[in-house]
């Protein structure tokens, strides 16, 4: 059978690292900087990037 969107159970894991892509940027608590300086300083020095590996590694072990 083929699989369709009807037939996930639970988010797609693409979508477990947006969100926390998304909480990241937009809700984490931000100080002495600007949230956009911030944001832009994490993706220079490879911060969203390590936090997107430690994310996928946490998830690869929760479903294991």
């Amino acid at each position: 059978m083929a699989a369709t969107c009807g037939s996930r159970r639970g988010p797609a894991a693409h979508g477990v690292l947006q969100a926390v892509n998304t909480c990241e940027h937009h809700e984490a608590g931000v100080r002495g900087a600007s949230r956009a300086d911030r944001n832009m300083l994490m993706t220079v020095t490879g911060g969203f990037g390590a936090l997107d590996r430690a994310s996928w590694a946490t998830l690869r072990a929760v479903l294991a």
